[in-house]
């Protein structure tokens, strides 16, 4: 009876194991590979119209009057900006990590009034500086430090009244998603002291007697 009770209880344990894998895995590796589908797909770093099948696989319930885009960000190499006119709408940018986390969630009011401008930036986490950069306004342009490589960037934009639609629509086909030149940080001198200072060579004495 005993033995029937430990086999019971390993049985019991591996169906947990199992569906607990299911339950915090299955979410993160098909997110993954929406990423990478949707890589292959519209490419890195460009800006896409959401409509079809790839509205319905990421909006789960579209607003008809509404407009979608992505971007598939790629930014191990340079920082990717989002560019374009004022959308004239009530719109919200999502960014997702390749494990379905939501890193950021913003909306028009976070950003300056007029063109749309968001600064995508690499910064992968060091851990000697213990210090994790924040997001910042500088010239109008909203820079969103991300500590993932890739990651997919979702925007949606309301209409005020459903007599704008056809305008929200024609300015999302002038946003543009699209790589800049990274910013050099400023140089760091080093310690003063723990540079070697070269020291100026003693005039050599004159013999006694000699003026």
């Amino acid at each position: 009876m005993s033995r029937f009770f430990q086999l019971a209880g390993l049985f019991l344990a591996a169906a947990l194991v199992a569906h607990l894998a299911y339950v915090l895995l299955l979410p993160r590796m098909a997110a993954n590979a929406l990423l990478a589908e949707l890589h292959q797909d519209l490419g890195g770093n460009v800006f896409h119209r959401l409509d079809g099948k790839w509205l319905r696989r990421i909006v789960r319930h579209p607003v008809p009057e509404a407009a979608y885009g992505v971007c598939v960000l790629q930014l191990k190499d340079h920082p990717v900006e989002l560019t374009g006119p004022d959308l004239r709408s009530q719109w919200a940018v999502t960014v997702y990590s390749p494990r379905g986390d939501v890193v950021y969630a913003i909306n028009d009011r976070l950003v300056p009034e007029g063109d749309v401008r968001i600064r995508f930036e690499y910064r992968a986490l060091d851990s000697s500086m213990g210090e994790i950069a924040l997001p910042k306004l500088k010239e109008k342009t909203l820079v969103l430090p991300l500590q993932q490589a890739s990651a997919l960037m979702l925007l949606e934009a309301w209409p005020w009244h459903p007599g704008q639609t056809p305008l929200v629509h024609r300015l999302m086909k002038r946003l543009r998603c699209h790589a800049v030149a990274a910013t050099r940080p400023a140089r760091s001198w080093p310690n003063a002291a723990a540079q070697k200072v070269p020291m100026p060579r003693p005039r050599p004495k004159r013999p006694a007697g000699v003026p």
